[in-house]
């Protein structure tokens, strides 16, 4: 299964610690079967921390939960596994649990998977959502944090006094939850997107807080240096561990531009690349208060085990031991698997690597050309180094539809070479000075999962202009060449970088990068 999600908190109710546990069991019994999801049998299962066995609760939908007593806590968890909307050979699962410890505070923890059906190893294409029932308990109760988390952003008001904490909040080593911070457009004194609905999207994850004027900027500017601000609409991710010391680039910062550019995308394309980021790490960092649907299979052995000794029946043990011996095997064949995954991966990078040592092995002169060759990890290192080294051959002139320098697509050392390709190859053949007379054979040559194409139909770049035309010093191109790899809708997968030739200029003009250009059949 791939994690796609996952988050854990302390959660408090002024109503009192004992029936906490109870409260918050009975909301995640009333998630599963809310209307919503269109189950077809009896909703007596939901008994608060009682223990359900498996269940089939509707099509290839089935629910369990377990109850675990120990050393004064009480631990609980539940799981609720459906088939994908769309792809029936996929299943999504969400574990939910809960952890009264002994001293009566109440731990909620939640993960999100998806697995396939049929043990095939394939992209699963589907992307990181924050489950309705992580809101619905912020909502409902408080989540205890250094700062109490909400599914409301917070204000950040223009006082010094407002400011200083903020400062100090940001460093304040004890901060375990990244924070978002959205500053407000001068022009407008507005925002690009509704903050409300990103800090939604980020409950449980991120502490989202906005600006209330442009006077805040001025608080913060005075108290942190500029290159780790954020200012006239630009958004800004502060990592844990931040200081006024650190690298800028360690905590993620996206201009008004790359805002407006993604927020294009959709209603809250935005906040779900924000979502998408954090989850991200947010799903590999676990803590011991984190509790496991694994974790409570586990207890459940071990007790049984120990049971079993004290009353030695030996032949109820060594089928406890069996069991707990398939369950070893269980996870020793989930690590190979992903291990097998990863070691996949690492060659196949290994191997573009090779590929592109190869094309860019001829050594040129001193210099740009010589820094054009050092290894990028994103995207947008690729396009600000291919900027400064070939600033003769190339011009960047994006459209609005572009992902830009927001491009996720892996690994970026591809997109250097394919930059590399247009700077000489293809910039060489349009000047006459090298003949090339297969584009398409030539890229690939080069980049083997990359390809060309020549042109779109006049019916798609008629009907779809702003994702087929930008802008350069005055003018206006149509940019229906593109080359680019994969054919999914995963941004780290798929990449575009549609482009045209100005004669007189003798400059390659590129356009639009991103995923698919819009098309007829899209």
């Amino acid at each position: 299964m791939k994690v796609l999600y996952r988050t854990a908190f302390e959660v408090h109710s002024d109503k009192g610690r004992d029936t906490l546990i109870e409260s918050v069991a009975g909301l995640c019994w009333a998630w599963v079967f809310d209307p919503k999801h269109n189950l077809t049998v009896q909703r007596s299962l939901a008994k608060g921390t009682a223990a359900v066995p498996r269940t089939d609760i509707g099509p290839d939908t089935w629910v369990e939960s377990k109850r675990f007593e120990e050393n004064g806590a009480l631990h609980w968890g539940l799981r609720f596994t459906h088939p994908d909307s769309t792809d029936l050979a996929l299943a999504w699962h969400t574990e939910l649990a809960l952890t009264r410890t002994k001293v009566g505070a109440t731990l909620f923890s939640c993960a999100l998977y998806i697995s396939r059906k049929d043990g095939t190893y394939a992209p699963t294409n589907r992307y990181c959502s924050r489950p309705r029932i992580v809101a619905e308990i912020l909502k409902t109760y408080k989540g205890e944090g250094l700062i109490p988390l909400s599914v409301a952003p917070i204000i950040l008001r223009d006082k010094d006094s407002m400011a200083d904490l903020f400062v100090h909040f940001l460093e304040d080593r004890r901060r375990s939850l990244p924070v978002i911070y959205i500053s407000v457009h001068e022009q407008s004194q507005g925002f690009f997107f509704d903050s409300k609905r990103v800090a939604d999207l980020l409950a449980g994850l991120a502490y989202v807080i906005v600006a209330s004027n442009t006077g805040v900027t001025k608080l913060l500017t005075q108290r942190l240096p500029q290159p780790l601000t954020a200012f006239d609409g630009a958004v800004r991710l502060y990592w844990p561990g931040f200081t006024r010391n650190c690298n800028p680039y360690d905590h993620p910062l996206w201009t008004a531009y790359k805002v407006i550019q993604i927020q294009n995308l959709g209603r809250d394309a935005f906040g779900r690349r924000l979502l998408t980021q954090i989850a991200s790490v947010a799903a590999f960092s676990t803590s011991d208060r984190f509790l496991t649907w694994s974790r409570l299979e586990e207890m459940e052995r071990q007790r049984a085990i120990a049971h079993a000794k004290d009353a030695k029946e030996f032949r109820e043990l060594c089928g406890l031991y069996e069991d707990e011996w398939k369950a070893v095997l269980q996870r020793c064949g989930n690590l190979e698997a992903e291990l097998r995954t990863k070691s996949e991966e690492l060659y196949k990078a290994n191997s573009r690597i090779a590929v592109l040592d190869a094309a860019l092995g001829a050594k040129g002169p001193a210099g740009r050309e010589a820094d054009a060759q050092l290894p990028v990890g994103t995207v947008a290192e690729a396009i600000e180094r291919v900027s400064a080294c070939y600033e003769d051959q190339l011009v960047f002139a994006l459209n609005n539809k572009s992902e830009g320098d927001e491009s996720l697509f892996q690994p970026a050392a591809e997109v250097m070479a394919a930059f590399d390709w247009l700077a000489k190859t293809y910039h060489a053949s349009k000047l006459g000075k090298l003949k090339c007379t297969d584009f398409d054979h030539s890229i690939r040559e080069i980049l083997p999962t990359w390809g060309y194409s020549p042109h779109q139909s006049e019916l798609t770049t008629g009907r779809y202009k702003e994702w087929y035309e930008c802008q350069w010093d005055g003018r206006t191109y149509k940019v229906t060449e593109h080359i680019g790899s994969g054919k999914s809708t995963n941004p780290e997968e798929t990449i575009r970088i549609a482009f045209t030739f100005d004669k007189t200029r003798k400059k390659v003009v590129i356009g639009y990068i991103g995923q698919h250009q819009k098309n007829t059949k899209s």
